[in-house]
């Protein structure tokens, strides 16, 4: 009795085709394909580290900007460093800090009898400076 091929046997093999498998050029294609990708993926992660850097630096320079202006508000209205027109340099940049701090004092703006304090917060970016400014209004104290 010759061994025939089962019904089941007969329909795999309708279905398999013989030439199976991937080409070198499908596998070239491919590699193309998932290199541009990831190279995409590398622009973006290099673009990300970039705009996280510069967002840390703006928050670094708006917390200092306004914790020195907490400080000049503390001072007294005729306090030495609040002479209208003076301009200090209160920090300069160095290793440690890249920022410099500098602020403005206005005498009788807005109003007669108030100061004008302005903070001004720069650092260097790649392309150019980045800068915060603040300004607060300090009134007089009256005595009633």
């Amino acid at each position: 009795m010759k061994n025939r091929p089962t019904r089941e046997k007969e329909n795999l093999h309708q279905f398999v085709d013989k030439d199976t498998g991937f080409t070198l050029v499908e596998v070239l294609i491919t590699l193309v394909v998932v290199s541009i990708g990831l190279l995409g993926i590398a622009g973006l992660q290099t673009r990300a580290i970039g705009v996280n850097h510069a967002a840390r630096m703006q928050t670094e320079a708006t917390a200092l900007a306004a914790g020195l202006l907490e400080q000049v508000r503390l001072l007294p209205f005729h306090h030495p460093d609040l002479v209208s027109g003076s301009e200090a340099r209160l920090l300069a940049a160095s290793n440690s800090s890249p920022f410099e701090v500098q602020w403005a004092v206005i005498d009788d703006q807005p109003v007669t009898g108030t100061k004008t304090v302005r903070i001004r917060v720069s650092w260097p970016t790649a392309a150019c400076g980045s800068v915060v400014r603040m300004q607060t209004v300090m009134a007089r104290q009256s005595h009633w």
